[in-house]
């Protein structure tokens, strides 16, 4: 296995790698918490999941998209929506509450979960 320094080597070039790619991909000012709920949300999620092109709410659009037009609400209800439809909040609570905690921390900058 990896050691205890390797693992921190991988995860701090691993959340380096997303902050880059959020302040790439968000166009306008955030707070800090905004941009902490975006690194919680887009290391968990996968790399490059701001600037995917999806169908949200049936337009083709990306995350970024709507976070840089202020639509944040949107953005974070498709994500928690995603997380729903991906798994059940029975079969995986934390999932859904991950993304509501997610939401609460961008719009309220709650860090009490």
């Amino acid at each position: 296995g990896l050691s205890l320094a390797d693992t921190m080597e991988y995860f701090y070039s691993e959340v380096g790698d997303v902050e880059k790619s959020i302040k790439d991909a968000i166009a306008i000012p955030i707070t800090q918490y905004q941009f902490d709920a975006l690194v919680s949300f887009e290391y968990n999620t996968g790399s490059n999941k701001l600037e995917n092109q999806r169908d949200i709410n049936g337009v083709q659009t990306s995350y970024a998209n709507l976070y840089n037009s202020y639509r944040w609400n949107e953005a974070l209800d498709f994500a928690i929506e995603q997380s729903s439809q991906t798994i059940t909040h029975e079969e995986a609570p934390s999932l859904y509450t991950r993304r509501v905690n997610e939401k609460e921390l961008f719009l309220f900058g709650d860090y009490s979960w």
